[in-house]
């Protein structure tokens, strides 16, 4: 059970990340499949992640698929950046969040989601849009941190990130400017790291 619950949880991240979770395909494959296996007719892990073979996105389709992905969806995002740093570390199971309190820890838009003015001009108007909500360019900060940071520019940003015990949050430090080619890079190796999260 607890194999077949870990392999749910890294299909279904995989499906939203490609965006492939409306399809008829998918629905019709997780109905039949709950359906065995409440007839009996798939009893072993083997048997259910071949009923589920139709539905599950490889890992090179995944890693193309995360290292563009988007996030509008805040608690999404958080889950996400929250599971990715478990799995950096090695978790046994990083895809299961305990404890995810926004009143500790907060999201952060590395390039902010309003653009400040004089600022930020490695972003042209197309690409603030475009980048702003990439994963790439979200990390998670404790939320006394977060509060006090300044938004005008990456120099005032920087040192916040570098003090984080966080993995991909202190990876931001690393970069000496931020704009598009900053964010493709870290989101990049978060789809390295995101194979290992949801393992399939």
């Amino acid at each position: 059970m607890l194999k077949a619950f870990k392999l749910l949880v890294s299909v279904s991240v995989r499906l939203l990340i490609a965006s492939a979770t409306r399809s008829g395909t998918t629905e019709n494959t997780f109905a039949a499949v709950a359906l065995s296996v409440h007839k009996l007719e798939v009893k072993t892990f083997k048997e259910f992640k071949e009923a589920l073979s139709k539905v599950i996105i490889g890992d090179s389709d995944f890693k193309l698929a995360f290292s563009n992905a988007r996030s509008s969806k805040a608690d999404y995002a958080r889950y996400y950046l929250r599971a990715l740093e478990c799995g950096f570390s090695e978790e046994k199971q990083p895809w299961y969040i305990i404890n995810d309190d926004q009143s500790d820890i907060t999201l952060e838009h590395i390039l902010p989601k309003n653009r400040e003015k004089g600022g930020w001009n490695e972003f042209n108007e197309e690409d603030f849009n475009k980048f702003s909500k990439r994963l790439g360019n979200l990390c998670l900060l404790q939320k006394d941190t977060n509060s006090t940071i300044n938004n005008d520019s990456f120099v005032n940003k920087k040192p916040v990130f570098c003090n984080s015990p966080l993995h991909f949050t202190k990876n931001v430090s690393t970069y000496e400017s931020w704009g598009p080619n900053e964010i493709e890079n870290r989101q990049s190796l978060m789809a390295d790291c995101a194979i290992k999260t949801w393992p399939v």
